[in-house]
């Protein structure tokens, strides 16, 4: 099981996290796929990564409901809007 997302394949590290059943591993998992979504979208060119900010986000989004995490989620929904006013319109479009 990874223990950190890589910015290779993060929703396949993602997956892999939460599925560890021998620890409860979902907040973790969660905040690390928040760190990477924001990493993406700050280190987008031109919305180059925006597209996969977007996917990891979509599946955030699945986990947050599957676990019953949708307080995190939201919360962390807020912090996305707020980017709308940090230079990251476009992103905020795609949502």
């Amino acid at each position: 099981m990874p223990k950190e997302l890589s910015a290779r394949d993060p929703i396949g590290d993602f997956k892999k996290m939460i599925g560890d059943r021998k620890k409860d591993r979902v907040g973790e998992g969660m905040d690390q796929m928040e760190r990477m979504i924001l990493k993406q979208i700050h280190m987008s060119s031109k919305g180059d990564l925006y597209e996969q900010a977007l996917e990891c986000l979509k599946v955030l989004r699945e986990v947050a409901v599957r676990e019953d995490e949708g307080a995190q989620f939201n919360r962390f929904l807020g912090i996305v809007r707020d980017l709308r006013l940090r230079g990251h319109e476009d992103f905020f479009v795609l949502l």
